[in-house]
């Protein structure tokens, strides 16, 4: 059993009344009688809580919502339309006929969160009054973590619905006002940094010995990857790079190379074109499957920052989804082939390891159904009792990839100005040795490598290496639930327009793989609208909620 699951077995009765399912708005508030004395008495109530704040993300399907708003929208995923309503449902935000009644949509798990979040941050200080060993440093930790928890919710939220009603005090009665508005999304991230900023400076950078705690709950690492990837939303490039050299440089975090060495060697090998022999890389098969059982199925590697914890006794939305032939998504084999894992021209024993065997398998969502990589399929699929892969949120891959996509676009603020000093060329330079360590890691082809001509650092430029790291992120983090966020990310990038900026490129060649043959058209069209890039509010939430203003394109 993870340690970080043992806690939740304290939760007091109150609690329970607390994080219990109602019909009204945002399902915030507890039943009503919930005294606010009886909340919590000892540190340990308060662990508890802060613990289940985690684990309600995952017993009611929330990590399996967060995954599908990141990826469902792009080209990696196709639906099983022969399984049940949900893969109509699915298939209808794929061809971008989206409504408001769609289950997709409804985003009221977040909320009870972030309740519960509001609820550890708002009643925890009282607890110093009734527990003489617990210890305002203790209390702050505590909060720190509630506040990175709420911080992630709402980061989905904004990324996925655009402006949305933003709470944080605790909802705990029925007297208190639930006819909430929207407010800016970016007035929310605004909000979200400043808070996460004084959070990460009480997180500590190990809970001790066990890797679960260490990857399942937020330390300071886990706080400035997710203030990184919120500065690169918001296009604070400086910032970004800030906080992704706080963990790169921190020494506690590194990559993972099986058995911590190499998974590739050198190879002689003829070139029937030039009558030369080229060195070739190969990979150890061996410590390519190791580094798949480290990554994706045992879970809490050195390389990951921050993943949910699962257990066998949670619901298995992993399961009910991604299995085949009775789950409702499958891997776009055909798209992911042609687009991002070409074999190697040189040799075809060449191969980019993050594709056939990690990323998928047949029509297998691998990362998230095997038990092995090699092996026959049939004998090495999860089942319900081995489907105990941890989500992950964020790893350093992610992170090298972070800054480096920082790196180009400062790197396109300079060329637009004109730069002959030669911090263009040094910056794109830096931003192409992060890829690079990627790449080398993967054992990536050379019919991928976007910069295989460049010979002195002259030679780089803003447009190739910003369609390189853009490219590199689908293959780095792939099924990871990522997917959407980054096409929309470059999209919107400069108000979707500026110096170099690919616009709406990248959503338009999504909707060519991503969507049915007869919706490709109609999907490009609505592309073009803006609001669209965000789904609407759920029928429920507005009936519920008379504050709430639906969301523009779906008025």
């Amino acid at each position: 059993m993870k340690t970080i699951r043992k806690a939740v077995l304290i939760v007091p009765m109150t609690m329970l009344a607390l994080f219990s399912s109602c019909d009204k708005w945002l399902t915030l508030q507890p039943e009503d009688g919930v005294i606010k004395d009886n909340y919590w008495t000892t540190k340990e109530e308060v662990l508890a809580s802060t613990i289940g704040c985690y684990s309600s993300i995952l017993t009611t399907g929330m990590d399996m919502r967060m995954y599908l708003w990141g990826e469902l929208r792009g080209e990696t995923l196709m639906p099983n339309l022969l399984t049940s309503a949900n893969g109509q449902a699915i298939q209808a935000i794929m061809d971008g006929d989206i409504v408001p009644t769609n289950s997709l949509c409804s985003w009221d798990q977040f909320y009870k969160v972030i309740n519960q979040c509001n609820t550890v941050i708002d009643f925890g200080p009282a607890v110093l009054n009734t527990d003489e060993s617990f210890t305002p440093a203790k209390l702050a930790s505590y909060q720190a973590e509630a506040v990175a928890i709420r911080s992630l919710m709402y980061f989905y939220l904004v990324r996925t619905f655009g402006d949305v009603p933003y709470q944080t005090t605790a909802i705990v009665s029925d007297d208190q006002n639930l006819q909430i508005p929207k407010i800016s999304g970016s007035v929310i991230l605004d909000s979200l940094i400043q808070d996460l900023e004084v959070a990460a400076t009480s997180l500590p950078t190990s809970y001790g010995l066990n890797a679960a705690d260490n990857k399942g709950r937020f330390t300071s690492y886990g706080a400035y990857a997710l203030l990184a990837d919120m500065y690169l939303w918001k296009e604070d490039y400086a910032n970004c790079i800030t906080n992704c050299n706080k963990i790169i440089n921190s020494g506690k975090i590194s990559l993972l190379y099986a058995d911590n060495a190499l998974m590739r060697y050198q190879k002689e090998t003829d070139n029937a074109i030039t009558g030369l022999k080229d060195t070739v890389y190969y990979v150890y098969e061996s410590s390519v499957s190791d580094f798949f059982d480290k990554m994706y199925y045992q879970g809490n590697c050195d390389e990951s920052i921050f993943e949910l914890q699962r257990e066998t006794d949670f619901p298995n939305y992993d399961y009910w989804t991604l299995f085949q032939p009775s789950g409702y998504l499958y891997a776009n084999v055909a798209a992911i082939k042609e687009l991002y894992f070409l074999p190697s021209e040189v040799d075809r024993g060449v191969y980019d390891i993050r594709g056939e065997g990690v990323s998928f398998k047949g029509n297998f969502v691998w990362k998230h159904m095997g038990i092995t990589r090699d092996g026959a399929a049939l004998s090495t699929i999860r089942t319900r009792a081995t489907m105990t892969g941890n989500p992950i949120i964020y790893r350093l891959g992610e992170i090298y990839l972070m800054k480096a996509e920082a790196l180009v676009q400062q790197a396109k603020v300079l060329e637009a100005a004109g730069d002959t000093t030669g911090t263009m060329y040094q910056t794109l330079n830096e931003a192409w040795d992060l890829v690079k360590t990627i790449r080398d890691r993967s054992n990536a082809t050379e019919t991928t490598d976007l910069c295989a001509m460049v010979t002195k650092i002259t030679d780089l430029n803003c447009t190739t290496m910003d369609q390189f790291v853009y490219e590199e992120r689908i293959r780095e983090m792939m099924y990871e639930g990522k997917r959407w966020f980054d096409a929309l990310r470059y999209a919107k990038r400069n108000n979707y327009g500026g110096p170099g900026s690919p616009g709406l490129v990248y959503l338009n060649n999504m909707a060519i793989y991503g969507a049915s043959a007869s919706k490709v058209t109609s999907l490009q069209t609505k592309l073009r609208n803006h609001d669209f890039h965000y789904l609407p509010i759920a029928q429920d939430e507005l009936d519920a909620n008379k504050e709430l203003v639906q969301n523009p394109f779906y008025k």
